[in-house]
């Protein structure tokens, strides 16, 4: 007697699963906030990688991306009433 799960079972539940997770997801969209794009710190950053090399992001000259995408420092912007919080590591922006 075979007791264990074979190869084409565990393909069918995860495609089964695959599919069922594909339905429940929800695609954000990024709100932009007139008049700066808050795109522009994200492009930097991928400009950055991409590169391989420092670049400065567009909007204000304090923020620097390194080769792997981390900022110099992390840093509190005030840009038209919204406060951006950029953390070290990875980069990325929160909007407070």
């Amino acid at each position: 007697m075979n007791k264990g799960i074979m190869l084409q079972e565990m393909l069918i539940v995860l495609i089964i699963i695959a599919f069922f997770s594909s339905l429940t997801l929800k695609q954000v969209k990024m709100e932009s906030l007139s008049p700066y794009q808050p795109d522009s710190f994200m492009e930097s950053q991928v400009l950055a990688m991409y590169k391989r090399k420092k670049v400065t992001a567009s909007l204000v000259d304090s923020i620097h991306y390194n080769e792997y995408g981390n900022i110099n420092q992390g840093a509190t912007l005030v840009l038209n009433n919204h406060t951006l919080v950029f953390n070290l590591g990875f980069g990325r922006y929160h909007e407070k």
